[in-house]
């Protein structure tokens, strides 16, 4: 508990919206890692995509957690021939 005493302390004393943006950036981050938990298989890696990125998935599963309201996801899945 007292880190979370710490942070509160070390919120109050930013003095920039700047510098508040940066650390709800930061809680943000934090919320989808400990959010992210593999469901029948292994997690390979985390990846914050930021605007103007590309994320492809060619083989496995995936999962995306909005963190943004004004997130747009086109996503789009072949269907393999028989």
């Amino acid at each position: 508990m007292n880190s979370v005493r710490q942070a509160i302390t070390a919120i109050h004393s930013l003095e920039t919206n700047e510098e508040l943006n940066q650390v709800i950036e930061a809680v943000k981050l934090k919320r989808q890692y400990l959010a992210g938990v593999p469901v029948g298989g292994t997690l390979l890696e985390k990846v914050v995509i930021r605007q103007g990125d590309c994320s492809m998935t060619f083989e496995g599963g995936h999962t995306h957690l909005i963190l943004e309201d004004d997130t747009v996801v086109y996503e789009y899945k072949a269907m393999e021939k028989v």
